[in-house]
């Protein structure tokens, strides 16, 4: 039984789901895109220098394709080399929100995190997540049961206010609620 102000979820995870935590939690970040551009402008620019002539478009349309394809790919690359050689990554996990801490267990471990820790929330169609810096710890919506959403992001409000992006605290959210007409599976 969860105490009144304290919230678990139990849930396991995939391959793809984790991919697609990691590409969204690069994609937040400043450094992602940067890499963009190096990976894809940088060697065109460096071919056009040493060969001291103008960039030629038979060079760099490859050139940038595969820059941009390696910078796609590289949140897949990061999930297949943590998940290489360890079991149980899929779960099961069980994060518990406490009004002191956030405990986040897995197979391998567990972690207790001060709500000081954490700079963000952010709600996705399919995810909450919950930034540490460039870190995130993430809930599946599809785990959460009724009416534990709403808690979810109560909690998160009042532990970060503005900085959860949650619900009606997001107005990209709340506009793209109304608008939607997929709906949520439990």
């Amino acid at each position: 039984m969860n105490e009144p102000h304290q919230l678990t979820v139990t849930f396991t995870t995939t391959a793809r789901e984790q991919v697609a935590v990691a590409r969204r939690m690069l994609y937040g970040g400043w450094s992602y895109w940067c890499l963009l551009a190096l990976l894809a402008l940088a060697p065109t620019l460096l071919i056009a220098l040493a060969r001291r002539a103008a960039i030629d478009a038979r060079v760099a349309l490859p050139t940038i394709a595969a820059g941009a394809l390696c910078w796609y790919f590289l949140p897949w690359c990061y999930v297949r080399f943590k998940r290489h050689g360890a079991r149980h990554m899929d779960g099961p996990h069980t994060m518990t929100f406490r009004d002191d801490v956030v405990v986040a267990e897995q197979p391998h471990g567990r972690g207790e995190l001060k709500w000081s820790m954490f700079t963000k929330a952010l709600e996705t169609e399919e995810h909450v997540l919950l930034y540490a810096g460039s870190a995130a710890l993430y809930v599946p919506i599809r785990a959460l049961a009724d009416g534990q959403l709403a808690m979810l992001r109560a909690l998160l409000t009042s532990k970060l206010g503005a900085q959860a992006k949650v619900g009606a605290n997001d107005p990209a959210h709340a506009n793209s609620q109304r608008t939607s007409t997929r709906t949520r599976h439990l």
